[in-house]
């Protein structure tokens, strides 16, 4: 029961009866979109926060992922940011769009930043 290991004795019980005693230093995070499989008795263990989506600004995680690029690029990403990726995502969920997979703009933006993160290098440069 996930309970246990919520609790004071920090004891996890598997379905096939193996148990995983868990230390002090160890702390659990658990991010959903809904708690309605939820107990009582797991809510009542938990601390926690509730963060709307209209919260919730990309910006900050933008701007953190530019300063790691090469300061070559910089400029051209912030302008390419602010002229086209933020009027894109406006687009996409102004008109209710519907996507494969449910996802949050947060979400969207840090795939998008892996993405790019990953991009291949021009030809006779070294990948970053």
């Amino acid at each position: 029961s996930l309970n246990s290991v919520l609790d004071d004795n920090r004891l996890l019980t598997m379905p096939n009866g193996e148990r995983i005693q868990f230390g002090s230093n160890v702390n659990f995070i658990f991010e959903t979109d809904h708690l309605r499989f939820a107990s009582p008795a797991t809510i009542s263990r938990l601390n926690m926060i509730f963060l709307s989506e209209e919260d919730v600004d990309t910006k900050p995680l933008i701007t953190s992922w530019i300063r790691k690029q090469p300061d070559v690029v910089q400029g051209s990403l912030e302008s390419w940011f602010e002229e086209i990726f933020h009027k894109a995502m406006d687009w996409i969920y102004k008109g209710n769009k519907a996507f494969a997979i449910d996802t949050t703009k947060m979400g969207m933006v840090s795939n998008v930043l892996g993405h790019m993160s990953r991009r291949e290098a021009p030809p006779g440069e070294e990948a970053p």
